[in-house]
């Protein structure tokens, strides 16, 4: 099930005609992570997630708070070049 706030990014991101893409990694400098990628017009957006030590780690609050982060950083114009994103993450029209 999705949060609130993940429901009405997805909205605003399906009415801009954007994909997106979820990653979870097990490990980043010893912590669980949650990363999203997303993108709008041929440009792509990233975020992350981090758990805290202390946090017992939930994919659906990290996808959230991802998410969030990306939409912002989509509203501020700070595009992620697909050169910085690996091959293996990338949407399959952008993979070399």
């Amino acid at each position: 099930m999705k949060t609130k706030s993940e429901i009405i990014n997805l909205k605003k991101l399906e009415k801009l005609g954007g994909k997106i893409k979820y990653n979870h990694q097990g490990k980043y400098d010893g912590r669980r992570e949650s990363s999203v990628l997303i993108k709008v017009n041929g440009k792509h957006y990233r975020s992350n997630a981090h758990c805290s030590h202390k946090d017992k780690f939930s994919k659906k609050l990290g996808r959230a708070v991802a998410l969030g982060r990306a939409m912002i950083n989509l509203e501020k114009g700070e595009e992620w070049p697909l050169k910085n994103i690996p091959n293996e993450w990338r949407f399959a029209e952008d993979r070399e």
